[in-house]
């Protein structure tokens, strides 16, 4: 469902989150017009759905449209950590043609981390090339801030099998911190 609000050149609106079922959030300011931002495409939708993920999508505030927030909303109690990481993917996938400046990292509107827009540009196209998996998993917590800027978790650096067995152990702490209610 899209709702939009008109006053002169200036148009807000308001678009349901990926699955559709949460309440809507504020999602584009538009100045003189423009078109409305398409909706989330159906394969994203549905993956969202399937791995039991449902984020809602906003700017920082009405001003600062260069700061997405991607907060999770609900997660079913058989997502797996792997399936959170995933449905992130999904939405840095949909977003891959635009640039922000910070990505805000949400559960239930509460802030718990921060990527740089160009880490998660990268993420958006990371489909399109080969990358191992569990790297990535691994290395997505080395990007990340704590919302008052410190590094909760070293970048990824496993050389061995006891560090990618440390490096895992830190990826399933940062998906188990942002999706704690």
């Amino acid at each position: 469902m899209l709702a939009v609000v008109g006053i002169g050149g200036l148009r807000l609106w308001q678009s349901e989150s990926l699955s559709g079922t949460a309440p809507p959030r504020l999602q584009h300011l538009v100045v003189d017009g423009g078109p409305p931002p398409s909706p989330f495409p159906p394969s994203a939708t549905e993956a969202a759905a399937r791995r039991g993920v449902e984020f809602a999508l906003s700017y920082d505030s009405v001003l600062a449209t260069d700061v997405v927030v991607i907060d999770i909303v609900r997660v079913a109690p058989t997502t797996r950590r792997m399936d959170v990481i995933a449905a992130l993917l999904d939405v840095a996938e949909y977003l891959r043609g635009r640039r922000f400046a910070r990505v805000l990292l949400a559960r239930g509107g509460a802030r718990r981390f921060e990527l740089t827009g160009e880490y998660f540009a990268e993420l958006g196209g990371v489909r399109q090339r080969e990358v191992n998996p569990m790297f990535l998993l691994r290395s997505i917590p080395g990007h990340a801030r704590d919302m008052d800027g410190g590094t909760p978790y070293p970048p990824a650096r496993a050389t061995n099998l006891m560090g990618a067995v440390a490096e895992m152990e830190r990826a399933n702490d940062f998906v188990d911190r942002w999706v704690a209610p």
